[in-house]
């Protein structure tokens, strides 16, 4: 499937460029659409996946800053906090209205380190507390009226906060943006967008990949991930489904996203929601591809608990179901690890170098294929006993069966509440 998106230079007052703004993009036109506001909440996350997935923030801006647009859907609803707070810089969309919720989570990004900028902006009273906050106010030289555009700065500048001159098209208009103290330029007199198509993943994938890169690093934020996986059914009813399993023993059912992820803490949500996750991206493959990811990466956990690497085996875990992702979405594994943030030894591991960890996956690989010879060299070096092996493997499988292909198919609909 083919993903598109847009690409438009900032310049600074010397006319070097230091941004691109990233746009969102239907087809292979230059155009855009979005008529409905869910239509807008969903331009703005496919630019958010496009930029880091798809295409990757360096591909795209060149180790410039990325100005990216959100709507009010986005920046309330907690995707955001994916983006890394390096690099980029956050565009309310002029229609996002001042309100309390707007003002708090907008607090919150600042909070973490990330820019914001205030989009099309026309001054309104109501607006002052968006104008404190922010890092950037970009002013459309063909919307604001042409008194305010050129007096702006000057009335609401303040330590910190910079003005960006958008859709500047003529010499005239730069010169005028100069004189007025805007410190950023954009517009067709420097370039127009230009359009940028990528092969991406089918579907809604990209947004369960997207999850399998939060899971993938080795701190993540637990609400940022509580928000992503409550917006999606499917992994919603997944996780709560596998929270409430006998295995867990919790003497009370679980109902909603936010406690299962306190309750579980970080090692088993990063196994649990990396699990369902790849429920979710491999559900047009057999099964049998997804029984023999899931049941490597138990069984990779299982033997991890056994030796030195006891406090990484939900790493373990994944690297064993990763180790067929590339299979399951039909890309090269150095391409799909571009994507996800996995801590370099489980990276190298993936692209087949030898370390201490791949080692355990190179082990179940042989078991799976029937390499006794090399089963017993890996088992040497790992420092396994042999007779544990057998039962650890038949251990996995019953584990996957049970919990994963014996249990209703995959909801739909089922939905649970975020807090």
């Amino acid at each position: 499937m083919d993903f598109f998106l847009a690409r438009q230079p900032i310049f600074d007052r010397r006319q070097d460029c230091v941004a691109y703004e990233i746009l969102a993009r239907t087809g292979p036109d230059n155009f855009f659409c979005a008529e409905t506001e869910a239509e807008q909440d969903n331009a703005s996350r496919e630019v958010l996946g496009g930029t880091s997935l798809v295409f990757g923030f360096e591909e795209l801006t060149f180790g410039k800053l990325a100005f990216i647009n959100t709507t009010r859907g986005v920046l309330l609803g907690g995707d955001l906090k994916l983006l890394p707070t390096e690099g980029v810089v956050i565009e309310l969309l002029e229609d996002i209205p001042p309100e309390p919720e707007v003002i708090a989570a907008v607090r919150e990004l600042k909070s973490l380190g990330y820019q914001v900028a205030l989009d099309d902006f026309v001054y309104r009273d109501e607006l002052r507390p968006l104008v404190e906050l922010v890092d950037i106010v970009k002013v459309d030289f063909r919307l604001a009226p042409p008194d305010q555009r050129l007096r702006l700065p000057e009335l609401m500048g303040r330590s910190g906060l910079s003005f960006l001159a958008e859709k500047v098209e003529t010499a005239t208009e730069l010169e005028e943006a100069v004189e007025a103290g805007y410190d950023l330029f954009q517009g067709y007199f420097f370039a127009v967008p230009t359009m940028l198509r990528a092969q991406t993943v089918p579907g809604s994938k990209l947004q369960y990949i997207r999850v399998m890169a939060e899971m993938a690093k080795s701190e993540f934020d637990l609400e940022a991930v509580a928000q992503i996986v409550s917006q999606d059914p499917s992994l919603t009813y997944n996780l709560l489904r596998q929270v409430n399993s006998v295995a867990y023993g919790f003497l009370r059912s679980i109902e909603s996203v936010r406690e299962a992820i306190v309750l579980l803490g970080q090692s088993e949500v990063r196994k649990i929601v990396g699990l369902v996750a790849l429920l979710q991206v491999g559900d047009d493959k057999p099964d049998q591809l997804l029984c023999d990811a899931i049941t490597r990466g138990r069984f990779c956990e299982s033997v991890a608990i056994r030796t030195c690497f006891a406090h990484r085996s939900a790493d373990l875990f994944l690297l064993g179901m990763f180790s067929l992702l590339d299979t399951m979405i039909g890309r090269p594994m150095p391409e799909v690890l571009e994507r996800l943030g996995l801590p370099d030894d489980l990276r190298a591991a993936l692209l087949g170098q030898v370390n201490p960890v791949q080692r355990i996956l190179e082990l179940a690989k042989a078991y799976e294929r029937g390499q006794w010879d090399r089963l017993e060299t890996l088992r040497a070096e790992i420092g396994i006993d042999e007779a544990e092996l057998p039962p650890l493997y038949v251990t996995a499988l019953a584990w996957t069966q049970e919990h994963i292909f014996s249990s209703d198919p995959v909801a739909e609909d089922g939905v649970a509440s975020v807090g």
